[in-house]
């Protein structure tokens, strides 16, 4: 009698050894920018580092803003007449920098942290907010959020001078993630002259931290005779 075949469910990580990248997922410096650029938006940049298994990592500003560069800053100015009083106004104005990561196929992200630099003018983006993809870009869905930025040095950096700390992502809606995209939504600027931006300083001025690692097939079925 020919043996009846033995059906037994696994999941592909018990076969296949989680390859994890480095601490670092992707980091962007924004060292020589400059004022002359003749860039507009998307004004997309690259990221001068990324973790084994990133397909592609890029920060780009939507066409609603104007971009704003200067010496070793990015970011954006919001026309006059257009500024926002709430975070609500500003995801529908679509006032904001946008990062984007993708892996490679059979990959994704585990974040941990999000590290910026980031600062206002004075009469910049008084108040900043992070949201994702992950969450819709919901207003009642932030990450994290900050307000006094404009004219403050460093008023949005992930230090006591803005968010306090590096942002935490360690939310297991944070991993297995084959693509993601962050916005750092900026409102309450109070002139058109006012810019919201990236700063350079030592390091990368976006960083996100975390592993790149094969995401498991579960429920995958072996059938062995």
């Amino acid at each position: 009698m020919k043996p009846m075949p033995f059906i037994c469910a696994i999941t592909m990580a018990a076969l296949l050894p989680a390859l994890a990248s480095a601490d670092i997922v992707a980091g962007w410096e924004v060292t020589g920018i400059d004022l002359d650029d003749n860039y507009s938006a998307p004004y997309t940049i690259g990221a001068d580092t990324t973790a084994t298994h990133v397909l592609s990592a890029e920060i780009s500003l939507p066409y609603s803003v104007v971009r704003s560069t200067s010496t070793n800053k990015y970011g954006f100015k919001i026309s006059g007449g257009s500024e926002q009083t709430t975070l609500g106004g500003a995801i529908t104005a679509g006032h904001y920098i946008e990062v984007t990561m993708t892996a490679v196929d059979l990959y994704g992200f585990n974040l941990s942290s999000l590290e910026i630099n980031g600062e206002a003018t004075g009469d910049g983006c008084n108040d900043l907010a992070v949201l994702s993809s992950v969450d819709g870009f919901s207003s009642d869905k932030v990450i994290a959020s900050v307000t006094g930025v404009a004219g403050a040095t460093g008023g949005w950096d992930t230090d006591a001078s803005g968010f306090g700390a590096p942002i935490a992502l360690s939310d297991s809606k944070y991993t297995e993630l084959e693509d993601v995209t962050f916005r750092f939504y900026g409102w309450n600027s109070s002139s058109g002259t006012g810019s919201t931006r990236i700063r350079s300083l030592l390091g990368y001025d976006i960083v996100f931290n975390g592993t790149v690692e094969k995401i498991p097939r579960r429920g995958a079925i072996m059938i062995i005779r």
